[in-house]
Formats: C-alpha cells, structure tokens, sequence
C-alpha cells in the first residue's frame, strides 16, 4: 500500500460509506511474520514455527 493510500485511509476515518467505499478498492492487510512476546510471554526461545 502506499503512503498516499494510506493518508486517503486514515482521512476517510469517522466518514462510514467514504471508508467502506475505499476498504473496497484498497484494502488493508495486517501480515504478522515473527511473534516475540504474547500476553507478556517472551517467546524469542522458542523455534520460528512455534511462534
């Protein structure tokens, strides 16, 4: 995404059918690739696949 879409994002906020509209044509991803704490639990010792 770029900084552009996300500013568009980030005004369309409080604006329901403007943000909703934007959603549809760039959505939003979240993409978690290494945890290294959980609910305060440190988790760097434990292998990549556990975490």
């Amino acid at each position: 995404m770029s900084f552009e879409a996300l500013q568009r994002g980030a005004a369309a906020r409080g604006r329901t059918a403007t943000a909703t509209a934007l959603a549809a044509t760039s959505p939003a991803f979240f993409i978690a690739f290494d945890a290294l704490r959980i609910d305060g639990i440190e988790l760097l010792a434990l292998p990549y696949a556990e975490r």
